[in-house]
């Protein structure tokens, strides 16, 4: 699979560069920055503005800035976009790594012990600066046991829950889900107490009791730490940008192809550990998404991604939709609904999916209210229009084809 057979843009496709050109001298290998034998744009073909949002919609200026310290050919208002950007992004993960030292410190004196997940610390030991990987928020990591003392901790802090629960539904939340939100007004920094690293829909069955056991200690912002085994957290980040997040950014298929070039040896072991964990398919897609999209080199790796007929067409609607990625609530989430029943291959995880499922044929959309406007009141109609909407629309479709 080419990424050259997909109609991408001039700024769309010179950001690809950019990044795959990121990632390499991330992981120490841009001794060039040549084109990848990749059709580029001519520079004066690219709107350097909608380059730079790009960058930012995606996650990916500190790489894309990276490709051009690297050499990436892009228009010089690109790179003064792409630098500011990234000295706003640096700032901001300077203020979520000072606060997260800081909590921990808290949580630490209450007794508590969280480990950091993802976040400045992972782009620090991955990406090697917490400057390259953009960072929105804190995960932590706790016992399950620990999570509603950790959360007095929050409170005490000024934080406050995202979602206000009773004490039932926080000991039915801490049974059936993965993470309790906090968000604090003043700072603006969001924080995630974890005791799994996803839902339980997703069917990620990596025991948490053995990524406890597999502890690894590491020096952060000169704080000695504890931070899960570099194994643990890849491959729990890899599912959690596919399983989860549908490879929606270029950061999330970013993170795999950096994961590749900085710590060869975690990505050869991540073929046995995710049969192991049930997420073989998730984990090939990836890989193919990496280095059809920025040129990942895994061999054996690829090789093994491509045996998966079905990985290979998830890895092409992907790259397709990448970027189509938007906030337009008009648009109905079947087809993203049936890749992510694809990518899974066990018949138990499609079927842990069914709540979700229901949930993307039932809710209505801004489309609804589009098609048929009503008052607040009465927009509960809209739950039963919007399946026969759905069937209409998919059938018809069905019926031209078939002309």
């Amino acid at each position: 699979m080419s990424r050259d057979v997909y109609p991408f843009s001039a700024e769309e496709r010179l950001l690809l560069e950019a990044v795959a050109c990121g990632v390499r001298a991330v992981g120490g290998a841009a001794t060039s920055c040549a084109p990848r034998n990749v059709a580029l744009p001519e520079l004066s073909a690219v709107d350097p503005a909608r380059l730079v949002r790009l960058a930012a919609l995606h996650g990916v200026v500190g790489l894309a800035e990276e490709g051009a310290r690297a050499g990436a050919s892009l228009p010089d208002d690109a790179v003064a976009g792409l630098h500011e950007l990234r000295h706003e992004q640096t700032a901001r993960s300077v203020r979520l790594a000072s606060e997260l030292i800081r909590v921990l410190g808290l949580l630490e004196t209450a007794g508590l012990q969280a480990v950091p997940i993802k976040g400045p610390v992972f782009a620090r030991r991955v990406f090697g600066s917490i400057g390259r990987r953009s960072c929105w928020d804190l995960d932590l990591l706790l016992g399950r046991d620990d999570v509603l003392a950790a959360k007095e901790v929050l409170l005490s802090q000024g934080y406050v829950p995202e979602s206000v629960w009773s004490a039932r539904r926080e000991r039915r939340e801490l049974r059936r889900n993965c993470e309790y939100n906090f968000d604090h007004p003043e700072s603006g920094i969001h924080v995630e107490l974890h005791w799994r690293f996803m839902e339980r829909s997703v069917g990620f069955d990596l025991p948490v009791a053995d990524v406890w056991d597999h502890l690894e200690q590491t020096t952060f912002l000169g704080r000695q730490m504890r931070v899960p085994a570099m194994e643990d957290e890849c491959l729990a980040l890899i599912v959690h940008n596919g399983a989860k997040h549908g490879w929606q950014r270029l950061r999330m298929i970013a993170d795999v192809a950096v994961i590749a070039a900085v710590d060869p040896t975690t990505t050869a072991g991540l073929p046995e550990r995710a049969e192991a964990a049930g997420v073989r398919r998730v984990v090939a897609t990836g890989v193919l998404l990496s280095s059809t999209l920025l040129g990942a080199q895994m061999p054996e790796l690829g090789q093994w991604a491509e045996a998966d007929r079905s990985a290979v067409r998830l890895a092409e609607y992907y790259t397709g939709e990448l970027f189509r990625f938007s906030l337009d609530t008009t648009r109905d989430g079947l087809p993203d609904t049936r890749a992510y029943l694809a990518m899974r291959e066990r018949m138990i995880d499609k079927l842990r999916y069914l709540p979700r499922l229901a949930r993307a044929i039932l809710a209505p959309t801004d489309r609804e209210q589009a098609i048929m406007p009503l008052p607040a009141g009465l927009r509960g109609i809209h739950f039963i229009v919007r399946p026969f909407r759905l069937a209409w629309k998919y059938l018809s479709r069905l019926l031209v084809r078939r002309r």
